[in-house]
């Protein structure tokens, strides 16, 4: 069986504070989920495991140390279905919502897809996990699967234990005695261990036909949830043991020779002798009472928390407010995040998680629950920076633009002090769908689904908008802006693209493209994403791959500009760039190279999209998805944040921004110490810069060229060996030869 090593990276983070930033490697990763949603917790001996909606983590009870997880340290999946600890086996099995499962033994992972790679009519998921006589029963949507935890295999299932033979959906098991019992929509099934054939649905028998939503044993006891209320089953009877008067039933979970029943606004405590305690404690998901009798419970917007001696310990790494994230800008070396949306058909979501940004290593949250400016705005789906002032607008699908300045609103723009309007449709909706400035410091803005859908903010502060033909032009999208100032606008469905120019005269200032030839020839009439690279072309993403208009400053011209497809010859297959995919976005980075994104996953290109560098998807990578939202790219770093459906991740790349000279050129890390084997970065450097590397001597070990203002050495020279320690001298030069720059790297081997 494949296993995986679990690096550990410890964090100590306690609720909302600060941490220290992590200098992120070229070429690694890293996750940026939300970890507030607890769900799931339990105790592996001497740590506390806290499942949250897209995040996992632990906390060390000895110093209270926080330690996140992810696919980066080599688990299958996020979003975690449940989890449970088997003592006897010293083992962690963690079962996604996908069907993946982790065993966790030791800081060993053991992926387990059987149920994964199992196809199955309907839905299919995961329940609930018991462990008996080195057996994990995962009981879920297909009946029960029966593990083997020695040798790591399926042993069996019994998937048609329903009325004749039927498939039926098993919400949790409990063995008591010589007999496994079934919790189901139809009530209680119960068949003997003895039986030689548990497949045969004849075998299993009802012994209560009410509901039952959980079971599970406890001093050689029976205990179920049935239509609310919690029963025990002693002597052949069914007796009622806690009533429905505490809410709806969240979790039953044995540990530590004490049971603990969460309800909606309390949790019972069931001690060893059938007596029960209680908990004041709403909105518990989870809890159990450690081997030091200490309350242990998973809760929404807090993580996990502990009780002891009645105080009250939060733990919750830091984080995004959510897992939501649909539009990302990176700004002065801080990464900022909209998390609202709307569907296909433009129906807001009405999340009300304000917007969240990174600085300095830590997660910043600005929305209701501490910012009153915020509280009753929804759907913040858009994020521009100021080039000057550096304020933040925040455009809603719905409520107008936030300004953001100093660290709270300062300012709203809507329909009573703008040129924005209210949808045409919904009058009260000022809808935003995208935020651009212009090299004059013009606020330009998308107003989705008003009369005039384009307002300008000019510098002067006085607002104007424009028609763009009229209410067949209404519903603009994204858009971005051309050196020459024109306007490339997106819609959405099939009505392609329009370019507006303010500047030309009445009756000519917009042109709206088409898939058709001397009109655009785009790819398709569904265009999804567009960007603007460094030499002033116009690429867009559409339903049917990637196209460029290699010069935009014809395109109201006579002849016109029409888009042109990339064709790409690649390990042996010919074809035009991303044909089948839908492209959901694109970004530039400082080497004027492309990140793509589509429903399966981003594509990193060279300049001209001729060659693929990467291939990033969710199987071979840490992406939690391979839905990509949007992508920024931090111009300083190299770091490139990918936003899916499933959450945020990062990664460093090696392209950095370059200027037109050197500035503070330097190598990290210098020195390279003793066994050091990663990559040496040169930053500083002119756009794409000639780079020679040579020992004290003047002899040559090898040459590169920058990827926009870096370059990385792997340490070897031109013939592919570990060059020896000595110092070695970095000459860097730009195309011509007019602009250069020297600095040194000691290497100690």
């Amino acid at each position: 069986m494949k296993t995986k090593n679990l690096l550990i990276l410890a964090i100590l983070q306690l609720l909302f504070s600060a941490v220290v930033a992590q200098t992120l490697k070229i070429g690694e990763w890293q996750s940026h989920f939300n970890y507030t949603s607890g769900e799931k917790c339990e105790e592996v001996n001497n740590k506390i495991y806290c499942a949250t909606t897209n995040g996992l983590f632990y906390v060390n009870k000895a110093d209270k140390s926080i330690v996140k997880l992810s696919k980066i340290d080599g688990f299958s999946d996020i979003d975690i279905q449940t989890m449970e600890y088997a003592p006897l086996n010293d083992v962690l099995m963690i079962a996604y919502s996908s069907t993946n499962i982790d065993l966790l033994q030791g800081n060993i992972i053991y992926p387990v897809n059987d149920i994964y790679r199992k196809s199955m009519p309907g839905k299919k998921i995961i329940n609930h996990i018991y462990f008996h006589n080195n057996k994990a029963y995962i009981s879920g949507s297909y009946g029960i699967v029966v593990y083997d935890l020695i040798k790591k295999e399926v042993k069996e299932s019994y998937t048609e234990i329903g009325d004749n033979g039927s498939q039926i959906e098993v919400f949790s098991v409990a063995i008591n005695h010589d007999s496994i019992y079934a919790a189901t929509v139809e009530g209680i099934l119960a068949a003997s261990l003895k039986s030689p054939n548990l497949l045969n649905y004849k075998e299993w028998g009802i012994i209560n036909s009410l509901k039952c939503d959980r079971i599970t044993d406890f001093q050689n006891e029976l205990f179920a949830v049935l239509n609310g209320y919690v029963y025990q089953y002693k002597s052949g009877q069914w007796s009622k043991f806690i009533d429905s008067m505490q809410g709806k039933c969240v979790n039953m979970q044995v540990s530590n020779n004490i049971m603990t029943i969460d309800f909606e606004k309390y949790i019972f405590k069931v001690n060893a002798d059938l007596t029960t305690d209680v908990f004041n404690i709403s909105g518990s998901r989870s809890s159990f009472i450690d081997q030091q009798n200490v309350l242990w419970f998973a809760l929404n917007l807090y993580g996990l928390i502990s009780v002891d001696n009645g105080s009250y310990w939060f733990y919750t790494p830091n984080g995004p407010f959510s897992g939501n994230c649909w539009n990302v800008l990176v700004n002065n070396n801080i990464t900022y995040v909209a998390p609202g949306g709307y569907s296909a058909n433009g129906t807001p979501t009405y999340s009300s998680d304000g917007f969240y940004y990174y600085s300095d290593g830590v997660w910043n949250n600005r929305n209701f629950t501490n910012d009153t400016a915020i509280s009753g705005i929804f759907d913040i789906i858009e994020v521009a920076a100021d080039p000057l002032s550096k304020d933040l607008y925040l455009g809603s699908y719905g409520y107008g633009i936030l300004v953001y300045r100093n660290g709270k609103i300062y300012k709203k723009y809507n329909a009573s002090n703008s040129s924005l309007q209210g949808s045409v449709d919904n009058p009260e909706k000022v809808n935003i769908r995208c935020i651009r400035f212009d090299n004059k410091n013009r606020l330009w803005v998308s107003n989705y689904g008003a009369a005039n859908p384009l307002s300008v903010r000019n510098t002067d502060g006085t607002w104007n908008s424009y028609s763009l033909g009229g209410s067949q032009n209404r519903n603009t999208t994204d858009f971005v802006i051309d050196e020459a100032g024109r306007k490339w606008i997106l819609y959405p469905y099939n009505e392609g693209i329009i370019v507006f120019d303010e500047t030309r005269p009445d009756g000519s200032q917009y042109k709206k493209l088409s898939k058709d030839e001397n009109n655009g020839n785009l790819p398709t009439d569904r265009i999804h994403s567009i960007a603007l690279d460094k030499k002033g072309r116009i690429w867009i993403g559409s339903e049917e791959g990637v196209a460029v208009f290699y010069n935009p400053e014809n395109i109201f011209s006579q002849s016109g500009s029409d888009a042109n497809r990339i064709w790409i010859t690649q390990n042996g297959e010919s074809g035009y760039l991303l044909a089948s995919e839908i492209v959901t976005t694109i970004a530039v980075d400082g080497s004027n190279k492309k990140w793509l994104g589509s429903r399966n996953g981003v594509w990193y290109v060279n300049e001209d999209g001729t060659e693929i560098i990467y291939h990033f998807n969710a199987e071979n990578s840490p992406l939690p998805s391979s839905f990509i939202r949007d992508i920024a790219v931090n111009e300083l770093s190299g770091e490139v944040f990918f936003a899916t459906d499933k959450g945020l991740v990062s990664f460093r790349n090696t392209a950095i921004e370059g200027g037109t000279t050197h500035g503070d050129v330097y190598a990290f890390p210098n020195p390279v110490e003793p066994g050091y084997t990663g990559p040496i970065a040169v930053r500083g450097l002119v756009y794409n810069a000639n780079v020679k590397i040579t020992d004290v001597a003047g002899n040559i070990v090898t040459q590169l060229t920058a990827d926009g203002g870096q370059a990385v050495w792997d340490g070897k020279d031109i013939s592919g060996n570990i060059v020896k320690s000595g110092v070695y001298l970095v000459f860097s030069s730009n195309e011509d030869g007019t602009e250069t720059a020297v600095t040194k790297i000691l290497i100690i081997r």
